[in-house]
């Protein structure tokens, strides 16, 4: 799916497992945006690796500790997919070399103590097969629909290879809230929501100095996905998203926004993240001397959002 705005011409990638149409996004991320020019390629490759791995690891968390999705469940993986043609094409043969990827999808990270941890799932492990399906890079049935389709049967075996060589290993993926999580690289401070997937760009994720403000920044996103929040905005296809942007807006979008929010208080806290700095967090991304302070069509005014997110936190 396309977001046309500025954030959604950025490319993005999947990191959570959930019930969609393609659980590994193949659009191309150009590495030389995720650092200053004289950072070596390889750094920033294992840069991208440990910010896809927080990324996930805080996702996890919320989508497998949280109850407040009971009803709207999906097999959370613990790993995240990628595989060759989803890198730039400057990019694509070392980033191959660097990550192992060839004829199949690869481990990019594995979320500690999550099954796939449990089971000896590692990074740069190669995924041959679910259950005697191959798992193919670009091949016309995405393998992370594959995987995610026998995982939802119960517990799979998983054909992995590696320098060692080729295993077999038992695999049963936890259930948590519906919601994709992706990362893509970009200088918009900013995530967003389109009803199927939250996305969240590398320049908040840096903005976000621990990881309770950034399950903050997840939650208000998936709170929008499983509330069902799709109202027309500056994004194609209604995508709500943290920040305002520019465009019109409507008394249901900024109404929804303030519902996110005392959702990520709820689901955030469930899930074990400390709020005590959710309110100056969120006014910082803000920016309570600029722009943001005044009334924005598609968000409510500064004071009102502070103001209201501070009686939720108090609320529970």
């Amino acid at each position: 799916m396309h977001l046309p705005d500025s954030p959604g011409s950025l490319p993005r990638r999947s990191v959570t497992g959930r019930v969609v149409r393609f659980l590994i996004t193949a659009l191309a991320i150009g590495i030389a945006a995720l650092g200053a020019p004289h950072v070596s390629a390889t750094n920033r490759f294992e840069l991208l690796r440990q910010q896809d791995l927080r990324l996930a690891t805080v996702a996890y968390q919320l989508a497998t500790r949280s109850p407040v999705c009971r009803a709207a469940t999906a097999p959370q993986l613990g790993f995240t997919l990628h595989q060759r043609s989803q890198y730039a094409p400057a990019d694509r043969e070392e980033a191959a070399r660097h990550y192992g990827l060839y004829a199949h999808v690869g481990v990019m990270a594995v979320v500690a103590g999550s099954p796939a941890d449990v089971a000896g799932l590692a990074a740069n492990d190669q995924l041959i097969s679910v259950n005697g399906r191959a798992l193919r890079a670009n091949s016309e049935e995405p393998a992370g629909k594959i995987l995610v389709d026998e995982l939802q049967k119960g517990p799979v075996i998983l054909r992995v290879s590696n320098s060692a060589g080729p295993k077999d290993v038992r695999f049963a993926a936890m259930l948590g809230c519906a919601s994709n999580v992706e990362l893509i690289a970009g200088v918009e401070v900013n995530a967003w929501a389109d009803g199927e997937r939250v996305v969240v760009t590398t320049a908040i994720l840096d903005k976000c100095s621990t990881d309770d403000q950034l399950a903050l920044v997840i939650a208000h996103e998936m709170g929008h996905n499983l509330l069902g929040h799709r109202h027309d905005s500056a994004m194609a296809g209604g995508a709500p998203s943290l920040l305002p942007v520019s465009g019109e807006g409507s008394a249901k979008g900024r109404a929804d926004e303030e519902a996110a929010d005392r959702f990520a208080v709820t689901m955030a806290r469930a899930a074990g993240y400390d709020l005590g700095q959710a309110v100056p967090f969120l006014a910082m991304l803000l920016d309570a001397d600029g722009p943001s302070a005044r009334a924005a069509p598609t968000h409510p005014t500064t004071k009102r959002r502070l103001r209201l997110l501070e009686a939720a936190i108090a609320a529970i």
